[in-house]
């Protein structure tokens, strides 16, 4: 009998506990290598620090935490890497074909995305900056 109830209150412990991990799985501001953020999708990406005239990029972040650009909209990747997100922030390092590799750093709020593309083929790295707009 005392077995019952000892089982009964483990398997109710279990039960909150598998609530709680799935609530807290919710939240977005800690650091992710990129499912459930809201980076996740396609973006219209643009040289400069405004978005004006025909996008230059098209980037895709995936959920998995790898994105890549491509030069048109659903053309193959021109570069491609991995990224992490902490919050609103991220960064990853890519490689560009055999010109050599970079990083992004940038932040993202609702469908806007601000991001420097870092060259580290040049001596010293290039910065481009680059915004964008989330596709639907």
């Amino acid at each position: 009998m005392k077995l019952m109830k000892w089982m009964r209150l483990a398997g109710m412990m279990m039960m909150v506990c598998v609530a709680t991990g799935l609530m807290s799985g919710c939240d977005d501001g800690g650091d992710d290598a990129g499912g459930g953020n809201g980076l996740v999708g396609t973006w219209e990406m643009y040289t400069g620090d405004t978005i004006q005239g025909e996008p230059t990029y098209w980037w895709y972040f995936n959920s998995d935490g790898t994105w890549y650009g491509a030069d048109s909209k659903g053309g193959s990747a021109h570069y491609s890497g991995t990224y992490t997100v902490s919050g609103n922030s991220f960064e990853g390092p890519f490689v560009n074909g055999s010109v050599g590799d970079g990083k992004i750093e940038g932040t993202f709020e609702g469908q806007d995305i601000t991001v420097d593309f870092i060259e580290y083929w040049h001596d010293p790295a290039k910065h481009n900056p680059l915004v964008g707009k989330k596709l639907p």
